[in-house]
């Protein structure tokens, strides 16, 4: 996909064992931008492939945004909601719930069974 010049920005929001396969994948000077777990482990990165790759790996914490960097967050929700609007972000819903079933939406969540965005539509 890269014509073997690797990734520029890898987004993992996985963890795991693809983890470390996806930080091999970057391009010199890449950046990897950690979201979060959702494989369950916490991958070891050894200290050597940074510097092989002159990459950066980059925790995001997205709570933190918008107490640390307001103007960003607002930046970046105007942008999202842009592209929600002109339909060139298209989210994937893996399921809706019903509000009385919103038990069983949280034990999706729980047990890492949901694909895509679960969604609880209250009526």
């Amino acid at each position: 996909m890269t014509d073997g010049h690797g990734a520029d920005v890898i987004l993992d929001p996985v963890g795991g064992d693809v983890a470390l396969q996806a930080f091999r994948s970057i391009a010199w000077g890449g950046r990897h931008l950690v979201v979060g777990f959702a494989a369950g482990s916490i991958p070891a990165l050894p200290f050597n492939l940074p510097l092989l790759k002159g990459g950066i790996l980059l925790g995001v914490d997205v709570a933190q945004i918008p107490h640390r960097e307001p103007e960003a967050q607002r930046r970046v929700m105007s942008q999202l909601f842009t592209w929600l609007t002109e339909k060139k972000l298209d989210p994937v819903v893996g399921k809706i719930f019903a509000f009385e079933d919103f038990r069983d939406a949280f034990t999706t969540m729980q047990t890492r069974s949901a694909l895509g965005k679960m969604v609880v539509r209250i009526s």
